[in-house]
């Protein structure tokens, strides 16, 4: 679905843009939200701060306490810092927690509560 809302203008990817879409058999989800980083040149580690706070209100909001986010390696975003991103962000001290596991390049890197 992504691969065709891209293409077709309906889509950017820009940064905050969300595509909420039914999950597939295949993803054993069934919800699955596309978030936008925008350009990878302007991903750093404050916007992906920013975004990951975002995603994670959103979540919340929907009703999604298991989550699942997958990034792609740059320079700026390791995986130590997104382990660090999981560990302060899951905990909301006023509603449920989020179970969160990240995905780095293909590799599970964290999963906690």
């Amino acid at each position: 679905m992504l691969t065709d809302l891209l293409p077709a203008g309906r889509v950017s990817g820009r940064f905050g843009e969300y595509v909420l879409a039914a999950g597939r058999c295949k993803l054993h989800a069934p919800w699955i939200l596309f978030v936008g980083a925008g350009a990878r040149a302007d991903f750093h580690k404050s916007s992906c701060a920013e975004l990951f706070d975002d995603v994670l209100r959103i979540c919340r909001l929907a009703g999604f306490f298991q989550v699942g986010l997958c990034f792609d390696p740059t320079q700026d975003i390791t995986p130590e810092f997104l382990e660090a991103q999981v560990q302060k962000q899951c905990r909301d001290p006023g509603g449920k927690e989020i179970t969160c596991c990240i995905a780095y390049d293909s590799a599970t890197l964290a999963e906690k509560n």
